[in-house]
């Protein structure tokens, strides 16, 4: 009777690691497709405020990791893509703040293109690199000096910066997330 059981929940793996693997490899969903399903299932609608915030970090948590900064810091291209957004943005306080945090010589007449000036920041501050830890802490020197105490007060200000950092988790091709959302959503449909 024993041995029945464990074959049975062999065969029972094996065919849930087959939907696992046909839903990873894009033959059902792709991985934005899965994570606005999952998003859906969760019911998280909108981004706006410490909520937004919350629910990014639950995101962020089934992909993996446990923390905003552990995030980040593992996928510069998202750090890169939330510097991309800032310059997008035609904040005037933002390019006054960032007008008055130019060293020397940095910034010989005021703008207030804020592509420009955040471009010349990092360029006087040496920031060329946004991988790992010390892309982090460049990027929170960034949003300190536009005017905010931390990352989550600036994405709970600026939601679009959340959907943007969405955008680049549903376009960036990690295996490990399909196979992940892939996971979560069998489980899902077998239970219901």
């Amino acid at each position: 009777m024993d041995t029945l059981k464990e074959l049975l929940a062999i065969h029972e793996a094996k065919c849930k690691t087959k939907k696992v693997k046909k839903i990873a490899e894009g033959s059902e969903m792709d991985l934005g497709d899965m994570i606005d399903k999952w998003l859906q299932a969760n019911r998280m609608y909108h981004f706006e405020g410490s909520r937004g915030v919350s629910n990014f970090d639950k995101l962020i948590r089934v992909i993996g990791y446990r923390s905003m900064d552990e995030f980040l810091s593992d996928n510069s291209g998202c750090i890169e893509s939330i510097i991309e957004w800032i310059k997008d943005q035609n904040v005037s306080d933002w390019a006054a703040n960032l007008n008055n945090n130019m060293g020397p010589g940095e910034n010989e007449k005021e703008s207030n293109d804020v592509s420009e000036l955040v471009d010349e920041y990092l360029e006087g501050n040496k920031f060329y690199h946004f991988e790992g830890s010390r892309g982090v802490s460049n990027l929170d020197t960034l949003i300190d000096v536009l005017g905010y105490r931390d990352m989550d007060e600036f994405l709970s200000d600026n939601s679009g910066c959340l959907e943007a950092m969405i955008e680049w988790i549903k376009d960036a091709r990690v295996p490990e997330w399909n196979e992940k959302f892939a996971g979560i959503l069998s489980s899902t449909s077998d239970s219901e």
